[in-house]
């Protein structure tokens, strides 16, 4: 056992470099957050993974919510590196990065991945359990020889609870106990992601300020890095996230009008950047095409520099106007994938 869990350790420290940083350094087209182990998308891996070719995607963050879900993730990467070393190609595949966390709907009731037994933990149980979850993760992964990169989904949800509570779904004391072990939970990873220099992806709905108050305090102490995963919360905290080296992470949902404001900012910052008016990038989302490569280079590194991130939160959030026939050949209903991000990125060149 102890050789197992310095053979994680070591698997972890391998990882030489933030990938975050480095694909925001190297300019490259990503999706920060994506859950490929959900059915439809693992049993149709190949196509995730063509799509996201023929779109230009370089890299792939492959988000686990839970032991299953990791173990799952796991799988998918040991599928596609069979499949993606026997297809001959002129261009790659994406590099798919492996995150590790549990989602705090775990302790949310109501939702379906909710757990009446981690709900009746105290705090310290609840630690015990992390620590042996996280060990689990590592180790599984080392086995694996697949390097977990990325601490995530990981934070907190205030809004999925609220809703409960004013249907009278759950009792006050329901929501006093799963905001005391979800800052619990958050907390816990954060110490991780310092502990290994790893970025983090961070849900925050309904809670953005509690989770920047959070970060803050432990970014203090360990430079942490990372996404708002999704942020659809106050724009006055925009500028805070940023100031700490945390990405704002977009994805489908700036196409929507419930998060109008998200993107009316997006577009202001990119003007600010020097974004040039109508960038045209339809049929061209890889910065590498010859033709409209140009364009879609230029958008990427301004919404880098403006401290944006693209993310398809696959296999939901598609893009309005995403092209639904071709989804639904891939996967026999409109879902989201690692392709979208493309969308996402040709739906802000319309909007600048």
């Amino acid at each position: 056992m102890r050789k197992t869990r310095r053979k994680a350790a070591a698997m972890t420290r391998q990882v030489k470099s933030n990938c975050l940083r480095s694909l925001v350094s190297r300019g490259i087209l990503a999706d920060t957050h994506a859950h490929l182990d959900f059915e439809m998308l693992s049993k149709n891996y190949q196509a995730v993974l063509n799509r996201a070719q023929q779109k230009g995607i370089e890299e792939i963050w492959l988000m686990s919510i839970d032991r299953d879900s990791f173990t799952r993730n796991l799988e998918f990467i040991a599928k596609a590196q069979k499949y993606t070393a026997k297809v001959k190609s002129q261009t790659s595949f994406p590099i798919l990065r492996l995150a590790a966390g549990i989602d705090m709907e775990v302790l949310i009731p109501g939702s379906e991945v909710f757990s009446a037994r981690l709900f009746s933990f105290s705090e310290q149980q609840l630690l015990e359990f992390l620590q042996r979850e996280w060990q689990f993760m590592l180790e599984q992964a080392a086995k694996a020889k697949i390097p977990v990169e990325i601490v995530g989904e990981v934070g907190i949800d205030h809004y999925h609870l609220q809703n409960a509570y004013e249907n009278s779904e759950i009792t006050r004391k329901d929501v006093e106990q799963s905001h005391k072990l979800q800052q619990v939970m958050f907390e816990f990873f954060l110490n991780k992601a310092g502990e290994l220099l790893l970025p983090l992806s961070i849900h925050t709905r309904g809670a953005e300020e509690l989770c920047l108050e959070i970060v803050g305090r432990y970014s203090a102490a360990a430079k942490l890095s990372g996404v708002f995963h999704s942020y659809t919360g106050p724009l006055t905290l925009i500028n805070e996230i940023k100031a700490l080296g945390f990405y704002i992470g977009l994805n489908g949902i700036v196409s929507y009008k419930s998060a109008s404001h998200i993107l009316r900012r997006v577009l202001r910052d990119l003007k600010e950047k020097g974004q040039p008016s109508n960038t045209s990038v339809a049929g061209h989302a890889d910065p590498k095409a010859n033709s409209g490569g140009a364009e879609t280079a230029t958008l990427l590194k301004n919404l880098y520099q403006a401290g944006y991130v693209l993310e398809t939160d696959a296999p939901y959030l598609v893009t309005a106007g995403a092209d639904s026939k071709s989804l639904k050949q891939a996967y026999g209903e409109r879902l989201n994938d690692p392709a979208g991000v493309a969308d996402t990125l040709e739906f802000l060149g319309e909007q600048v």
